[in-house]
């Protein structure tokens, strides 16, 4: 009779441990997510905040006649933001609130300057891919 009583006693405190483990794991799970979107905010804020200083940076470059320099870097910044965006470290939809300046950017600064930037350009086939693709994604996804 003891050891029954035991054995039920033991099934609620294992019932207990696993739904106070089942909550524990829960919130962790919530605690998780939220950092992961907190992240994704920062490193948006990043990118906002480093767009910023290179576009004042761009009328330096110009008077010292190195824009070519000046698009490499700025293609760069943007190759960044593409990566984390194709990577998935940062949701396209995030992304997408930038798409008509990402759009005329890769336009504006690769498409349009390449003439420019061939000389940075030469040798590196796969130079700016990960923006090239991003682009498609924006440009298609209206």
């Amino acid at each position: 009779m003891i050891i029954q009583w035991i054995g039920i006693i033991t099934v609620i405190f294992a019932g207990i441990a696993l739904l106070l483990n089942y909550f524990a794991s829960r919130q962790q799970y919530f605690a998780s997510r939220q950092q992961q979107k907190n992240n994704q905010v920062m490193l948006l804020r990043e990118f906002v905040a480093k767009n910023v200083d290179l576009l004042d940076k761009k009328r330096e470059y110009e008077s010292q006649n190195k824009i070519g320099d000046f698009f490499i870097i700025f293609l760069g910044h943007l190759e960044w933001l593409a990566y984390l965006v194709n990577k998935e470290f940062i949701p396209l939809k995030m992304a997408d609130l930038y798409r008509g300046l990402i759009v005329n950017w890769y336009k504006k600064a690769y498409l349009d300057q390449k003439e420019v930037l061939a000389d940075y350009m030469e040798g590196q086939p796969q130079a700016f891919s990960e923006l090239g693709e991003l682009y498609e994604k924006l440009k298609n996804n209206k």
